[in-house]
């Protein structure tokens, strides 16, 4: 008896996925309360204490000791994946509205030596999106004459936990050239799962039930490095940056899958568990360059940017031993990971308005370093299945700083966009459904809004150059 059920089955892997490909957009997070109006475009310019991440020999310019938490942000970010093989209705929607943890970030001195450090997340996402369609009416089962109901069920979850902890020191060498380094220990935690339930009324009373369940989690320790360089021209300022690969010092990860089949006749019935703890695993970050400059345009700075990341061969995440799924079946997934060269390009505005007011204006690229057919997870057979994989994000920003005797105000919003389309062939149940081979649209949205307040003595560290002429104005 073979079922074939109008489901956009492929819908649980491919959003799955997508979530796990954000961690391959270099873009997608900023840190430092100005950087983050400027989206990161201050490789050669920055003035705040994300420095520490843009670019470390900054800190040589710092003229006072200070302490700063990023301002407070607030995220809105809304998902949608459109289903074009079942239903108008069929798509998974998920919206969500939170705080995200700030950027913690101070400066020393240590026998004569400048060194700053700060502690900030990352990478930080997690979202749940769950399907349900009510009873339907159709002939899914060509064993039995006439039309069927059915129901149908998904739930997909994933979070990611990138927690940076680091130090950094910077030296200059004259008057115009600094150098320095950050060196953050990295806790990282990736986790999931889909769920995917079918019940089908057919027959004489008869009630049909397939699930299967799928949860997996990587954890990975380890530690990044950058290494900066600074240049401070007559007109122009000029940084460098390198981001070394990912030196892992110990990870492991686990696998749990969970099927049940029943009511579709005698000898047909399946129940599986399965679960393994303490898989080998891996994790890879490539060697990444970002070149910058600010200009300063009479009170006003322009910033300019542009990073590389070079792409990874493919190589396997973690790996599970093969294990029965039925009598003639059986199942070995693999998580692994193929990721090619990117290059992004942004500009930031910092406007001067008065003495005590400046705006931000920014956009920035985003560009996925997922292969095109990149495949992270079979989980549907020992057979891989291509998976049309990454979004392509712009990323847009805006905002001001207003100093007052008493501290400073800084407000604005940030907006990232991306979609996608996936392509796969898959077969989750065996023999009682019918594989799909569809594509599917997933569109993504962001909004950030950032409100911060800073006291007295949190202050920009590396003053902005101006124009000589008018330094005299208020």
């Amino acid at each position: 008896m073979k079922l074939k059920l109008p489901l956009c089955i492929f819908m649980v892997f491919g959003c799955s996925l997508q979530l796990l490909a954000q961690e391959t957009n270099y873009k997608f997070e900023n840190y430092g309360n100005r950087s983050v109006l400027l989206l990161g475009n201050v490789t050669g310019s920055v003035n705040d204490l994300g420095l520490t991440y843009y670019n470390p020999s900054r800190l040589a310019l710092a003229k006072n000791t200070t302490f700063t938490i990023n301002a407070k942000a607030y995220d809105y970010s809304r998902i949608r994946l459109n289903n074009n093989v079942g239903p108008e209705d069929a798509a998974i929607r998920s919206k969500n509205f939170d705080g995200i943890p700030s950027m913690v970030a101070g400066t020393f001195k240590f026998k004569g030596e400048q060194f700053a450090y700060s502690s900030f997340s990352k990478f930080r996402n997690s979202i749940n999106l769950n399907y349900d369609t009510p009873f339907k009416e159709a002939d899914i089962v060509a064993a039995v004459e006439g039309d069927e109901m059915y129901s149908t069920r998904i739930k997909l979850n994933n979070a990611v936990k990138d927690e940076w902890v680091g130090i950094t020191w910077a030296k200059s060498l004259n008057d115009r050239l600094s150098i320095g380094v950050s060196g953050f220990f990295s806790i990282y935690r990736n986790s999931g799962g889909t769920a995917l339930g079918n019940t089908v009324m057919y027959g004489e009373n008869r009630v049909a039930y397939f699930n299967e369940e799928i949860s997996y989690s990587q954890e990975s320790y380890g530690l990044f490095w950058k290494i900066g360089a600074s240049y401070r021209g007559k007109g122009v300022d000029f940084g460098m940056t390198m981001t070394l690969p990912y030196w892992e010092l110990l990870s492991n990860s686990r696998y749990g899958y969970n099927k049940v089949i029943s009511g579709v006749g005698s000898g047909s019935d399946q129940s599986v568990i399965a679960g393994f703890k303490d898989l080998d695993a891996t994790r890879k970050q490539p060697f990444g360059i970002a070149v910058g400059a600010g200009v300063p345009l009479g009170k006003s700075m322009l910033h300019l940017n542009v990073e590389w990341f070079n792409g990874l061969k493919n190589y396997s995440r973690f790996a599970v031993p093969e294990f029965d799924i039925s009598d003639t079946e059986t199942l070995s997934p693999e998580f692994y990971q193929d990721l090619k060269s990117v290059v992004n390009f942004g500009a930031g505005a910092e406007i001067y308005i008065r003495h005590n007011l400046n705006a931000y204006a920014s956009f920035s690229t985003d560009f996925s370093a997922e292969r095109e057919s990149a495949n992270f997870f079979d989980l549907s057979s020992s057979n891989g299945s291509l998976i049309n994989m990454g979004d392509d994000f712009l990323h847009m920003a805006a905002g001001f700083d207003y100093s007052l005797k008493w501290g400073r105000i800084i407000l604005g919003c940030t907006y990232a966009n991306g979609s996608s389309e996936y392509t796969t062939s898959l077969n989750l149940l065996g023999t009682f459904l019918g594989a799909t081979n569809e594509t599917s649209k997933l569109d993504y949205t962001r909004w950030r809004f950032v409100v911060g307040i800073e006291v007295p003595f949190f202050d920009n560290i590396i003053p902005i150059k101006k124009d000589e002429e008018k330094d005299d104005e208020p």
